[in-house]
């Protein structure tokens, strides 16, 4: 039996292996080919998948998702006015979520390659981060990378982080990675509350316009 002063690593490591292996549905961790993408394939991004309780991680995570993604030459993101007007073509909310399933559904009315799964959930005061990013055709994985944040202060740094590895899976060059890699806290903000203002801002502005949209922004 292990001394009990090593119980708190034991437990520590056995629950980070259970969120990598379940990380709520998301990732299947199954066996996967490698397929690169080029920068003309269309990219949908599902909403965060987040296991945490807190609302924080919500908008904000997939708008510096975005943010960072957008960053790159190699990556085009599907706008999204152009996915409401897939979405009201499917006869749906132009707000409604885009689980895994729905952007999947997005991606191939949109003629898009792949759709990114993002999920987010916590392990103490630690968090785990994944992502995951799948053929809208046949299903399969393309490229996967998971990353902890030792803190809440730290998420945003932690996704910097896997969302630079996973643009290398898909395809894109070490050295243009580099280049077009401009942290978060210097492309928009490193605060958790200011991308949700700016979240919650962009929502208005595209359901109600520029008025409603002020006191976000401001």
């Amino acid at each position: 039996m292990l001394p009990k002063r090593y119980d708190w690593k034991l437990w520590t490591s056995l629950g980070v292996l259970i969120i990598a292996l379940t990380f709520g549905g998301v990732f299947s961790w199954r066996s996967h080919k490698k397929v690169a993408l080029t920068d003309r394939d269309i990219i949908v991004l599902a909403d965060i998948a987040n296991s945490t309780g807190d609302a924080v991680f919500d908008d904000p995570l997939k708008t510096a998702l975005m943010v960072d993604l957008n960053q790159s030459p190699f990556v085009n993101v599907l706008s999204e006015n152009r996915i409401g007007a897939t979405l009201k073509l499917m006869t749906q909310p132009a707000n409604t979520k885009l689980t895994p399933e729905v952007a999947r559904d997005v991606c191939q009315r949109a003629g898009g390659k792949a759709y990114i799964a993002s999920s987010i959930a916590s392990l103490g005061t630690e968090y785990v981060l994944g992502l995951k990013a799948v053929n809208c055709q046949d299903g399969d994985t393309l490229a996967q990378e998971l990353a902890t944040a030792a803190s809440k202060e730290k998420v945003l740094a932690a996704l910097d982080q896997v969302t630079s590895k996973l643009r290398g899976q898909l395809g894109e060059s070490l050295v243009s990675v580099q280049k077009f890699d401009v942290p978060l806290g210097e492309a928009t903000t490193s605060s958790l509350e200011a991308l949700t203002a700016f979240s919650l801002g962009r929502r208005a502005l595209s359901a109600e316009g520029e008025r409603a949209a002020i006191p976000y922004f401001q």
